[in-house]
Formats: C-alpha cells, structure tokens, sequence
C-alpha cells in the first residue's frame, strides 16, 4: 500500500494537505477521478523531465490515461478546472520490481476543501473514495437539517 498524499482535511477548509513523496512505476498509466470516484474527463495529465521536455496526456470519457515516456524521472501534474491540481516526482521505467502496482489512481480534490491524493493501490484508492463519500453524504445531511 503506498499513499502519497495525506489529509485530515474531508468536509472542512482545506488544511494540513501533506507533499506527495517519490514514486516508481513501469509504464505511465491510470486514473484520474474527482473526490467522489467519478471519471474526470478532459483533465491534463502531464510529465516533465528535468531537462524540460514535456509529455501531455488528457483523460478519456473514463477517466483513464497512458502515456509512452521514455524511462527516467519526472514531475508530474494532474490539472482540471475548477479542482485542486496535484503534482509529484515520478520515476517511469525499467528501474521497478514486478512487486510494484503499474496503475496510478489520481483523486482530484476541490479547490478550498478535501485534498488531492496519488497512490497505486487500489484497496487505498477505494478506501479514500468510501470515505469521501461518507463525509459528503453526512454534510449534505447536516445542510439538510438547518434549513
């Protein structure tokens, strides 16, 4: 299990949001949903290298990307309207171990409230997304009872 990102912040102001760290992964390839699960379309996934040179992927209908990099390290950055971008050091390559998950999973949290995160794990993944809809489900009730 690998969480990049960490937030104590669901349902409040965004606070406390921690720096992805490094990861490694074989191929350029994932996910990209917003807080709630759901498939970003459109959103641009991009990889720079350290001598500048720019990869640019955008996501489809199911939020998916893939992207042909050559091996090395990068900076990557996940960006939509409207939604709170995420960036990190990633390394593509043949410099992995068959243990390491090749999917990334991109959550993009909205701008002022819940954190964004990367991780390769998908168990990670589904737990932040339960748990994102669990607080949204309990704001949406308490809106409810204050009107």
């Amino acid at each position: 299990m690998l969480l990049l990102l960490s937030c104590p912040c669901f349902g409040y102001a965004q606070t406390g949001c921690v720096s992805a760290a490094n990861l490694t992964v074989p191929t350029f390839q994932g996910r990209l949903s917003d807080i709630a699960g759901n498939p970003v379309s459109g959103a641009v996934v991009t990889l720079e290298s350290n001598n500048g040179s720019q990869f640019k992927a955008t996501t489809r209908a199911n939020g998916q990307f893939r992207l042909d990099a050559p091996p090395g390290k990068y900076k990557l950055l996940a960006f939509y309207p409207s939604f709170q971008s995420i960036s990190t050091t990633l390394t593509v390559g043949p410099n992995t171990t068959a243990s390491q998950e090749s999917t990334l999973y991109i959550i993009l949290g909205l701008q002022g409230s819940y954190c964004s995160f990367i991780t390769t794990s998908k168990k990670e993944f589904d737990n932040i997304i339960r748990a994102n809809k669990k607080r949204l489900k309990e704001s949406a009730q308490k809106n409810a009872t204050q009107k």
